[in-house]
């Protein structure tokens, strides 16, 4: 077995999250993923963003062994094309929270805190605040991932009785 040529990460650096995965979500600045980016792109980077962040969440929690299973291509045109329905985009806003939050359960477990559905959507309905609010919940953690905190094993299923 080779010996890995590359120095183990420092505090600024990325590292792997779980021992053996390598996987862990870029952290991104949210002042520019909320006004900058999709301002010089006319929008389109709102898209991409959505897409990168549910493929992110999606990639971690598989690489964890507890999969969330979402698809990142749907819940982008839900954003895009269902936005002018509404609901598949309040869905989508709804759903990728929940999985931000699985994730953060995944890495440091406690009480259910952020982020809320239900600020989430008040906050896409009010200049696309949401965006901030996801991504500073993305970034914590990323945080804890690459800080080394073991995601919380799946729970034994309980016995049923005969």
């Amino acid at each position: 077995m080779a010996a890995n040529p590359l120095p183990p990460p420092t505090g600024s650096e990325p590292g792997p999250a779980v021992t053996g995965t390598g996987m862990v979500g870029k952290h991104r600045n949210p002042f520019l993923v909320w006004l900058v980016w999709p301002f010089i792109t006319l929008g389109i980077y709102h898209l991409v963003w959505w897409y990168k962040i549910n493929r992110e969440v999606r990639d971690y929690s598989a690489a964890v062994g507890r999969p969330i299973g979402n698809s990142p291509a749907r819940a982008a045109l839900s954003v895009s094309l269902g936005a002018l329905i509404v609901v598949p985009a309040v869905i989508s806003w709804l759903h990728t929270a929940r999985r931000i939050r699985a994730i953060e359960d995944l890495v440091a477990p406690g009480p259910a805190g952020d982020p809320s559905g239900g600020l989430t959507v008040l906050l896409a309905l009010v200049c696309s605040f949401h965006t901030v609010y996801l991504q500073t919940a993305l970034n914590r953690a990323w945080d804890s991932a690459k800080a080394g905190r073991t995601p919380v094993p799946a729970p034994d299923p309980l016995p049923v009785a005969a």
